[in-house]
């Protein structure tokens, strides 16, 4: 009965974090962001980390471009079907499909699932920089990208969460 217990409790407690991690306004880890300033030069890249903050070093003023996509150990969710039947008695039993088991971001964002390297659109951007106390809240487009206008040198930081 008590490992029963600790099985069910261990059960629930996976299902809280997997709940919690594409619930609106979770931050998104290990996504890659490239871009620049918006014609030509300063070319960044940076991967959110597990709280799903970047960090930019804005050297010249001006219109910046960037592409939120996926990281390159992002697995697509396939439609996997498996046709492994069995009888007993007479009778056909179906087993379920295969599921993956994957740890950390799963590349889903609203309920689609992305590919490695495909840009992921609908994320939410927000943050800015510290001196100026101005926040900047911006959504991806289809195409994964946001423009950040007139932005000052400066060292700013952004967040990426589900929508």
């Amino acid at each position: 009965m008590k490992k029963l217990s600790i099985i069910l409790a261990f059960i629930f407690c996976t299902l809280a974090v997997i709940a919690q991690a594409n619930r609106p306004g979770t931050p998104i880890g290990g996504i890659i962001v490239k871009g620049g300033k918006n014609p030509g030069g300063q070319m960044m890249t940076t991967t959110t980390n597990d709280k799903g903050e970047i960090v930019l070093n804005i050297l010249e003023a001006g219109n910046y471009k960037f592409t939120i996509t996926a990281p390159q150990t992002a697995v697509a969710e396939q439609a996997a079907s498996k046709d492994n039947r069995t009888y007993t008695g007479g009778r056909k039993n179906e087993e379920a499909s295969a599921t993956s088991e994957r740890k950390g971001w799963d590349g889903t964002v609203k309920g689609g699932s992305r590919v490695a390297g495909e840009p992921i659109g609908g994320v939410v951007v927000k943050g800015g920089r510290n001196a100026s106390g101005q926040t900047i809240s911006v959504v991806s487009n289809g195409k994964g990208e946001i423009e950040l206008a007139k932005l000052e040198p400066g060292i700013y930081k952004f967040i990426i969460v589900n929508p």
